[in-house]
């Protein structure tokens, strides 16, 4: 469980992901469960925010292989969480390597 992504809770989340959570219960435990394309903009943020040549959430987003349309939604999102020039430009750097890598 990552609890850092609760930070996120203050400043924004994807759009819609209260909805598309999928809650299941294990005994006295509740736990929320977002879906593919959320992870995809969680994991493209990360990916952004850890630079370096191993970076596991880069790995991480190549395994999810998110299509054209599901990377440049979470760009999207992720792009509105840093307007820095240059926070935009790894973003750009990240998209770009991963639509290589996924051709």
């Amino acid at each position: 469980m990552n609890t850092t992504v609760a930070d996120q809770w203050r400043f924004g989340l994807p759009p819609g992901l209260a909805e598309r959570i999928e809650w299941r219960r294990y005994g006295a435990l509740r736990v929320g469960i977002v879906g593919r394309r959320d992870l995809v903009c969680f994991k493209l943020y990360a990916s952004a925010d850890q630079t370096g040549s191993d970076n596991i959430h880069v790995r991480d987003l190549l395994a999810l292989k998110p299509n054209a349309d599901d990377l440049e939604w979470a760009a999207a999102w992720v792009r509105a969480q840093d307007p820095s020039p240059e926070f935009q430009a790894v973003v750009a750097k990240v998209v770009a390597y991963v639509q290589d890598a996924l051709r």
